[in-house]
């Protein structure tokens, strides 16, 4: 049996351009992946969640070094036995992150809120253990927005910053 010929029509110049979009699309999905990864799309990831302490243990904060713009964002607040002073927990959240925060909810409810030149002012009752505060804000900047949570009038201080993209 002799070969045939078979007559195929080949357009090298489409196929070379078919596999440049596949490459360029292989690159698209890898970043889409390694962007996930480092939790640009909110949720787990590397940048999910840092933590600041001060050197007493008076307080804690760990929030998320990395949020999106107007994207719920929670900011955890861990008091020790030395932030309670008279039965009670005063927590200041610096003016320069309250300007920059929408606050949608602080639990457990706090005893009062008080605007001071320094931020706001949260107290919270301490009787039988210091209190672990939740703040659920949505941040209104783009940026650096940074941050300080002291204790009492002026105890310790521990400062933060996270990064909010568009």
């Amino acid at each position: 049996m002799a070969p045939r010929n078979l007559q195929i029509d080949e357009d090298e110049r489409f196929q070379r351009g078919e596999w440049a979009f596949e490459r360029g699309a292989w690159v698209v999905l890898t970043m889409i992946v390694v962007a996930a990864l480092a939790s640009l799309f909110g949720g787990l990831g590397i940048f999910h969640s840092e933590r600041a302490s001060a050197a007493s243990g008076a307080v804690t904060v760990e929030y998320p070094g990395l949020t999106r713009y107007t994207a719920t964002t929670e900011l955890q607040i861990t008091t020790g036995t030395a932030a309670v002073s008279e039965g009670e927990v005063m927590l200041t959240l610096s003016s320069d992150w309250v300007d920059g925060a929408d606050i949608d909810r602080v639990t457990p409810e706090p005893d009062t809120w008080e605007s001071t030149s320094d931020g706001l002012r949260l107290t919270f009752p301490a009787e039988q253990a210091p209190p672990e505060v939740q703040v659920s804000y949505r941040p209104d900047v783009i940026g650096l927005h940074s941050g300080t949570v002291t204790v009492g009038e002026s105890g310790p201080e521990v400062g933060f910053r996270q990064f909010v993209y568009p």
